[in-house]
């Protein structure tokens, strides 16, 4: 199963001429997910000393929302979701929620990586596209996947 959708700014965002889309593809083993943003100065979009391209994630980072930051939240058929962040610098983080803002007090995800990163930028567009592995995702939520929702802020 795979969607493409563009992806709307938040109403406080302020209005500029970029444009948002992602595609998620679902396979028997994994969720792969790509970000592209189509801009005219890349360069004000990402974070200080951001490289043209990376392959290579670098590591669980917590706070990655205070920069430009690639968020995935995954549902399941209750109100448990997880939330992963991943930062055009290479590195990512999760999150799992009972509900809504309600973090889970059991220790996080620091062992489970995505599986493929890759971050890409040229004069007028930038791409992050990532994969995650589906057992891991029906472990932590103990269900099937209900939801998957893409944000860039």
């Amino acid at each position: 199963m795979s969607a493409n959708f563009t992806l709307q700014r938040f109403c406080h965002a302020e209005q500029t001429s970029e444009e948002v889309a992602a595609s998620m593809r679902l396979d028997a083993d994994s969720l792969s997910v790509q970000y592209s943003v189509y801009t005219k100065e890349p360069e004000t979009f990402l974070p200080p000393d951001c490289p043209q391209e990376n392959h290579h994630l670098l590591g669980r980072r917590d706070q990655l929302y205070s920069t430009t930051v690639f968020e995935l939240f995954i549902g399941s058929e209750t109100e448990k979701y997880v939330e992963f962040n991943f930062s055009p610098l290479g590195y990512w983080c999760s999150y799992l929620f009972n509900s809504y803002r309600n973090r889970n007090s059991e220790p996080q995800f620091e062992s489970v990586a995505p599986r493929h990163f890759r971050f890409e930028r040229t004069k007028t567009k930038i791409v992050l596209g990532t994969t995650i592995e589906i057992a891991f995702l029906k472990k932590v939520l103990s269900e099937n996947i209900d939801s998957c929702t893409a944000l860039v802020s």
